[in-house]
């Protein structure tokens, strides 16, 4: 077809580029042709780049242009061609979300979790749970989060993707429970000074003059104790 020997004619310095150029194909067939050139045009896309990063865009392409339909039918694809590609089920779970329907995506998340590799639980679980916060499921997210962190008391990353969570979306009575329960944790010297660094700057920040120093006392009490 046309974008195969076009795009074969051109020296492309990258893959990117050349995918950058098929991008642009999909999406001037998709707005001036028909339904079967944009097919074909999408079949050797599909060909001549890596397979799931023309469906993403398709995905893209489809909502926005508001296709709900079509995006649904092409996740259906995705979720048996791309079952242990932890971007292909984020993109979807974002996708419910953002349409407000939280149920079917907590759904996905099971469905997900019995399809991906397990070293990649811990990250989609992360992701999604920062999804909820940010679509008004706070209580979904914290739900989310206190598995993690039950399950890997001693990831600091975890903990302190959590805590920003709570900075931003939680109120302060439960961060600060949140940061009292991290520093109760037994962590290494290097975590528990990072940690007593950021609970100072949140009180600095959103606190009072006797809750800094509540803080101070806490990093002071440790320090004497591990002296």
């Amino acid at each position: 077809d046309v974008a195969t020997r076009a795009t074969s004619k051109i020296s492309f310095r990258d893959v990117q580029e050349k995918f950058n150029v098929w991008v642009a194909f999909l999406n001037f067939e998709h707005d001036h042709g028909d339904e079967a050139s944009f097919q074909r045009v999408f079949n050797s896309a599909i060909r001549a780049n890596d397979p799931k990063k023309v469906y993403l865009q398709l995905i893209e392409i489809y909502s926005r242009h508001d296709q709900a339909e079509d995006v649904l039918s092409t996740f259906k694809t995705m979720h048996k061609k791309f079952n242990t590609s932890a971007k292909v089920w984020l993109s979807s779970l974002k996708f419910h979300m953002a349409a407000g329907d939280a149920p079917t995506a907590r759904q996905l998340l099971s469905r997900s979790m019995q399809s991906l590799p397990k070293h990649k639980h811990v990250k989609v679980l992360t992701k999604f749970a920062l999804m909820q916060y940010e679509f008004n499921e706070k209580e979904h997210g914290r739900t989310v989060f206190e598995q993690l962190v039950a399950t890997y008391p001693k990831k600091m990353d975890l903990w302190n993707v959590y805590l920003d969570r709570e900075i931003k979306y939680g109120a302060q009575d439960s961060t600060r429970l949140l940061f009292e329960r991290a520093l109760s944790l037994s962590l290494s010297a290097k975590k528990m000074k990072a940690l007593f660094k950021k609970y100072l700057t949140y009180e600095i920040d959103h606190g009072t003059d006797a809750s800094v120093a509540h803080v101070q006392g806490l990093a002071a009490a440790y320090v004497e104790a591990s002296a």
